[in-house]
């Protein structure tokens, strides 16, 4: 197995040699950070909208409890 890879890169002209190289130095790093990068900011994303939906369902029940509120002091006046 070694000795065929070794073939191959023997018979390889140097412009893709360096070609390879380039790729295993820049490229498949770049990728993988992307990725991290991406399942990241993923999570991060998602719980900001939980956060942002729970503060929303909070105001809505701070809404809905002064109107219940107001209609009871409303009734109680009458």
């Amino acid at each position: 197995m070694i000795k065929k890879v070794s073939r191959f890169f023997q018979r390889l002209s140097i412009f893709n040699k360096i070609l390879i190289s380039f790729i295993l130095v820049i490229v498949i790093p770049a990728v993988i950070s992307l990725i991290i990068s991406g399942r990241i900011t993923e999570g991060l994303i998602v719980n900001q909208a939980k956060k942002d939906a729970s503060n929303n369902v909070d105001i809505v029940t701070i809404s809905v409890s002064n109107v219940f509120n107001e209609l009871k002091n409303a009734s109680l006046y009458i």
